[in-house]
């Protein structure tokens, strides 16, 4: 089963991008605890393409692909923007630091890394690709 839509890269897209997701999920039969990783992780991708990538304001579409295959949830993400890869180039947070001592944001990513089984990022052409997949009946684990 597999899903494909274009986002205008902007926050209002926020909300359209959960409901799609909640609706693929039930139609394929994907697990609550899967849905709600992809949805936290969808949306700190989004929010970061929207306000880093492109910028707020800016015209833009995001691309996305979901699809339920061989015991996996698989996401693809695809955007114009400028290049970034998220899982090299974001800065790793320091976890040790007491928190008053801590920059605010920068766990996003690592967040991400930490929920999904697997995470790629690649350049297409023009685009930033962006694969997550986490397999089905997994739970949301703990992220420190």
């Amino acid at each position: 089963m597999t899903f494909r839509k274009s986002y205008r890269s902007s926050f209002e897209s926020l909300s359209i991008v959960a409901k799609d997701l909640e609706a693929f999920c039930a139609r394929a039969g994907v697990d609550e605890s899967v849905s709600y990783a992809f949805e936290l992780c969808l949306d700190e991708l989004f929010t970061n393409i929207v306000s880093y990538g492109y910028g707020e304001g800016n015209d833009g579409f995001i691309d996305l692909e979901l699809s339920v295959s061989g015991g996996m949830m698989n996401a693809v993400v695809m955007d114009g923007a400028r290049e970034f890869d998220p899982f090299g180039q974001a800065p790793v947070p320091d976890l040790n630091k007491p928190l008053e001592d801590r920059d605010i944001g920068g766990l996003g990513i690592f967040f991400i890394k930490k929920t999904m089984d697997k995470v790629s990022y690649s350049r297409d052409g023009n685009k930033n690709v962006v694969r997550l997949s986490k397999r089905l009946g997994t739970a949301l684990e703990s992220c420190v």
